[in-house]
C-alpha cells in the first residue's frame, strides 16, 4: 500500500501489535478520571514509621460526606489498637534460567535500554565468546550440562567470588529449572569470568549486560531468601484499619542479584496491643489512566499474546518505529497519526486479522507441527485458506480505504498527515507579559526542563520560570490580581499526593524580589475555591 510515496506494509504479527498499542492509546485518550477518597494513618512504632489503611479504602466519590464524617471523628486519635496480628515466614525462590524472552525483559527493565539494543548487545557478547547463544527458547539445563566448570571460573572473581565460593563449599551446584527444554541451545549462560574492567568488553553497555547476566546465572544456585510478612488488623476509635509489613530476614540468593530485590519494610517486632499514631490523613485522589507501554511491558504483552518469537520481538517493535507507525519517547511507546489512520481503516474491514487471537492460533498450529500433533500439509492448507478468505475480504473493501486516502489528499492534509508528529505544548489563555500580543506556551524539553515561552517567535527568548517538580495543569481560571492563568501543581511526597496553586506571573515576580509572592495559599485578598480564584 503506497501512501504519500511511502510504502506501508501490514503483517500478521506487526499489525496485531500495532492494534494493541492503538487500543491502549485510545483507552488513555478516552479515560475520564473519577474522584475517590482514602483515609490513612501514619503509625510510629519504636521510631519506625509505616502506614495503616482504612479497610474500606478507597471510598467512592458518592461517599464523600460519609468519609469526611469518619475522618472528623478520628483525626485527633493518637493510639491504634491491635485487634489481630499474624506473622508468617515465607521463602522466596531463586529465579529460573534465562531464555531470550526473559533476558530481554530483565535487561530492558533494569538497564532502561531498548529491546533491540539488549538483543544486539547479547549477540555481540556471544560473538566474542563471552556468553552462550542468546536466541533460545530453553530455560532448563539438560542433566549433562557442566555447571561446575563455570562456577569454578567465578570463584576468583572480585565481585562474585565470595558468593560463588560459598556455593561450592555448600555443594550447591544444581541450578533451578524453568518450564521448557527446547533441545537446541542451553539457557543464556556466561562462559567466561571477566572483571568489568576487561578489555574484551567493547563498551559500557556490554559490561552492564554481562554483569546482570552473570549475577542472574549465579543466583540460580543460591539459597532461598526468607521474607517475614506481618498482617495487622487495627481499630482507631472503632474504625477498622489494616497494615501489612514485608521485611527481609534472610538474603539468600538476593545477595548476588540486588536488582531483583523488591523494596522491603524495616523489620520490627511489635509487642503489646497498641501502636502510636503520628497523624491521620484524609486524601482526595483521582483514578489514573492505564500507563503507556514501555520496552518491558511491550515485550511482556507480545509474550502473553504469542506475537512473534523470542528473538524477533525486538525486530518487530523496531519495524513499527522505522515505518513511523509508533514512536518511542522516554521509553514509552505511542501510536502515530499514520498508525492510527491505518488501524482506524483496517479495523472496519479486517478486524479478525488485527486481533492477537488470530496470530496466537497460528503460533499454536506451528507448535502442533513441532510436537507432531498435526501434519505440516494440513496446517499449511488451513492457514492458507484462512489467509485467502481474509485477503478476499480486504480486496473487496480496498476501494473504501482508497477513498479515505483520497479524501485526505483532497483536503490538503495528505502530506502533513504522515510527517513526524511535532510535539504540541499546552497553551495558556494569557497574553505574554513582555509583548502583550501573543499567548504563552508551557514548553517541556527532552532534558526535563520546562518554562513558559511566548508563542511569538520574535519574543520567544523571553520566558517565565515554572516549578521544576510536579505535574502542572493549566486551569481555566485566572489570577484576580494580574489576570494570568492559574496553575495547579500535583506532587508526591512520602508516598502521598498533594496539590498547590500558583500564578506564574506573580510567582516570577516573587522569585525576583524574594517576596514569596505567587503562591495562592499566601495571597492576602483571594483564595482558591473549587479551582477558582475568588475573593476572601
Amino acid at each position: 500500500m503506497k501512501i504519500n510515496q511511502k510504502f506501508i506494509s501490514i503483517g500478521r504479527v506487526q499489525t496485531s501489535l500495532l492494534y494493541l498499542i492503538y487500543l491502549r492509546d485510545k483507552r488513555i485518550k478516552d479515560f475520564v478520571p473519577e474522584l475517590y477518597f482514602t483515609i490513612e494513618a501514619e503509625l510510629n512504632y519504636n521510631n519506625t514509621i509505616f502506614k495503616g489503611l482504612h479497610q474500606l479504602n478507597p471510598f467512592h466519590k458518592d461517599k464523600e460526606d460519609e468519609v469526611k464524617k469518619i475522618y472528623q471523628e478520628i483525626k485527633d486519635e493518637k493510639i491504634a489498637i491491635i485487634v489481630n496480628k499474624s506473622i508468617n515466614s515465607i521463602p522466596r525462590k531463586p529465579p529460573t534460567p534465562l531464555n531470550t524472552s526473559k533476558a530481554l525483559v530483565l535487561l530492558t527493565k533494569n538497564l532502561k535500554i531498548s529491546p533491540k539494543l539488549a538483543l544486539n548487545t547479547m549477540n555481540s557478547l556471544y560473538l566474542n565468546k563471552i556468553i552462550s547463544y542468546p536466541r533460545t527458547d530453553s530455560d532448563v539445563y539438560q542433566s549433562n550440562f557442566d555447571d561446575i566448570q563455570y562456577l569454578k571460573k567465578f570463584s576468583a572473581h572480585s565481585l562474585y567470588g565470595n558468593y560463588t565460593t560459598n556455593l561450592l563449599n555448600m555443594n550447591k551446584t544444581v541450578p533451578t529449572k524453568g518450564k521448557k527444554d527446547a533441545g537446541d541451545h542451553p539457557p543464556i549462560t556466561p562462559l567466561e569470568s571477566l572483571e568489568l574492567t576487561s578489555s574484551r568488553f567493547e563498551n559500557d553497555t556490554q559490561k552492564k549486560v554481562y554483569n546482570i547476566l552473570a549475577r542472574h546465572y549465579l543466583a540460580l544456585f543460591g539459597k532461598d531468601a526468607t521474607e517475614s510478612k506481618t498482617n495487622l488488623k487495627l481499630s482507631i476509635k472503632h474504625e477498622p484499619f489494616k497494615s501489612r509489613l514485608v521485611s527481609l530476614i534472610a538474603e539468600g540468593f538476593l545477595e548476588i542479584v540486588p536488582f531483583l530485590k523488591p523494596k522491603y519494610d524495616t523489620e520490627i517486632i511489635i509487642t503489646g496491643n497498641q501502636i502510636p499514631i503520628n497523624k491521620i490523613f484524609f486524601n482526595e485522589k483521582e483514578t489514573q489512566p492505564p500507563p503507556k507501554y514501555t520496552d518491558t511491558t511491550l515485550l511482556q504483552l507480545m509474550e502473553r499474546n504469542n506475537l512473534g518469537t523470542k528473538a524477533t520481538r525486538p525486530i518487530i517493535i523496531q519495524i513499527l518505529q522505522d515505518r513511523k507507525l509508533i514512536t518511542r519517547d522516554m521509553r514509552r511507546y505511542s501510536i502515530t497519526e499514520l498508525g492510527t489512520f491505518l488501524i482506524d481503516n483496517l479495523k472496519n474491514i479486517w478486524l479478525p486479522f488485527l486481533e492477537p487471537g488470530f496470530t496466537k492460533s497460528i503460533e499454536v498450529l506451528l507448535d502442533d507441527i513441532k510436537e507432531k500433533k498435526r501434519k505440516m500439509k494440513d496446517v499449511i492448507d488451513l492457514v492458507k485458506n484462512t489467509f485467502l478468505d481474509l485477503f478476499d475480504k480486504f480486496l473487496s473493501n480496498k476501494s473504501n480505504l482508497e477513498n479515505q486516502m483520497n479524501k485526505i489528499k483532497e483536503n490538503g492534509t495528505f502530506v502533513s498527515q504522515f510527517k513526524p508528529k511535532i510535539k504540541e505544548f499546552p497553551t495558556t489563555s494569557s497574553m505574554c507579559p513582555f509583548c502583550k500580543t501573543h499567548q504563552m506556551k508551557l514548553i517541556r524539553t527532552r532534558k526535563g526542563t520546562r518554562f513558559l515561552a511566548c508563542s511569538n517567535e520574535e519574543c520567544s527568548k523571553k520566558y517565565l520560570s515554572v516549578p521544576k517538580r510536579g505535574r502542572i495543569s493549566i486551569l481555566n481560571t485566572v489570577c484576580s490580581d494580574c489576570g494570568f492563568n492559574l496553575f495547579k501543581v500535583k506532587m508526591k511526597k512520602n508516598n502521598k499526593f498533594f496539590s498547590y496553586y500558583l500564578c506564574p506571573q506573580c510567582w516570577n515576580e516573587g522569585l525576583n524580589n524574594h517576596s514569596g509572592k505567587g503562591f495562592c495559599s499566601n495571597c492576602e485578598n483571594y483564595k482558591i475555591e473549587h479551582e477558582k480564584c475568588v475573593k476572601k
